[in-house]
């Protein structure tokens, strides 16, 4: 399951002055008015008709879902967020994207957002949907001690103040006078409810309203704050997320993660996409070693447990492979994991000294020797176990160069 911003890690710029924000709080109120009623249009377009009203009531009420705290600066209320989500978008669909993004996603990202842009456009106003549905207020107790409170959206909206509601100056003026420390979209599980985050609550939500999208819309919303799962590159979560997605909702998942990302807004204000870029890497890293493993049934002469060791080794590995390509990759494996060839004579010989020592027996050295024969190394280790300190020494020394 993702978590609430695990692994975001904070920038080394120093934060915005307290001056800035409230100056933002001021363009935020008097770009609202026009920002909203873009916004309406948008959402009367993109989800016509009677039976979509419900949605479409939803939508707007979410426009007014506050943000506060360390994640998503972009403005006091949430129709900020989306509108900047918007853009993004429209910067994704031009090729407008940093360049420390992969080519190749920068090009996935790319071709979806032209091809599917009324479906990402849907995905934008139905991926925050159930924030309201998922508010926990965080402040301090008079003890000093962090307090996290579940409160529901309509309680939310009895307790602000006929002036903060729709106004962000008002509204944040009643927040830090109010000792709100910050403001998140998931209820942890408790004695009596399992946990709620907003994406998967949001995706139920939008089954129950009967939103007419396409499906991987709803995998999207599941599934797009996946990025923050990743604080460095990992095959094997990244497998764990995406391994059961198609091509279609890999791509889709992507995109948006990426638009939600780059318009969440940080206390420095800019966003932070080290976690996004991980999870690039991880895609890469995934990718390479699917084509590895496609291609090991047929290379000959491989360690077996050399080979299992290093696979899990790669799976789990926290850095980008540096190989370029999965033929690169394959070839580092297969140098790594050949099987080691033994000189028998010289591992008579060495064996013999160890008799000599009174460590092993003149059977035992036949024995070792047997096995060696057969290719069955493993099973020296299962018979001789704590005499093995004696005779890996000689295994060492007949090893072919």
């Amino acid at each position: 399951m993702i978590s609430e911003r695990p692994s975001e890690r904070p920038s080394q710029k120093p934060p915005i002055p307290d001056t800035e924000w409230d100056a933002r709080a001021i363009k935020e109120r008097d770009s609202r008015p026009e920002r909203l009623a873009r916004l309406n249009a948008t959402v009367d377009r993109r989800f016509p008709g009677e039976k979509a009203e419900a949605v479409r009531a939803k939508i707007k009420a979410s426009f007014n879902v506050p943000q506060w705290g360390e994640y998503h600066n972009e403005g006091l209320f949430m129709d900020t967020h989306l509108d900047l989500i918007l853009q993004r978008l429209g910067e994704v669909r031009s090729g407008e994207m940093s360049e420390s993004v992969p080519a190749e996603v920068r090009s996935t990202m790319q071709e979806t957002s032209i091809a599917k842009e009324d479906v990402l456009e849907k995905y934008v106003f139905l991926h925050d949907i159930s924030k309201m549905d998922t508010l926990l207020i965080k402040s301090k107790g008079p003890d000093g001690k962090a307090v996290s409170e579940k409160v529901t959206w309509e309680d939310w909206q009895a307790r602000i103040p006929a002036e903060a509601q729709g106004d962000p100056v008002a509204m944040r003026a009643w927040l830090k006078s109010s000792g709100i420390e910050g403001i998140s979209y998931y209820h942890p599980s408790d004695k009596t409810n399992v946990g709620k985050k907003h994406g998967d609550a949001g995706a139920e939500e939008a089954r129950r309203l009967g939103v007419e999208v396409d499906p991987s819309v709803l995998v999207a919303i599941e599934n797009h704050e996946v990025a923050y799962s990743f604080s460095k590159p990992s095959a094997k979560t990244y497998r764990e997320y995406f391994g059961t997605m198609s091509e279609e909702e890999k791509a889709m998942a992507l995109t948006a993660s990426f638009i939600d990302t780059t318009a969440s807004i940080g206390i420095t204000g800019e966003p932070d996409i080290s976690n996004f870029l991980a999870l690039t890497a991880s895609k890469r890293n995934d990718e390479l070693l699917l084509a590895v493993e496609a291609g090991l049934p047929d290379v000959a002469g491989l360690d077996k447990g050399k080979l299992e060791k290093k696979m899990a080794e790669l799976r789990k590995a926290d850095r980008a492979f540096p190989e370029k390509d999965s033929a690169q990759l394959l070839e580092s494996i297969k140098k790594e994991c050949k099987k080691t060839e033994y000189n028998l004579e010289a591992l008579s010989e060495a064996l013999q000294d160890v008799v000599s020592s009174g460590q092993i027996g003149i059977e035992d050295k036949e024995r070792i020797i047997e096995l060696m024969r057969s290719g069955n190394l493993a099973e020296i280790g299962k018979q001789y176990g704590p005499k093995m300190r004696f005779i890996t020494p000689a295994l060492k020394a007949a090893e072919k160069k």
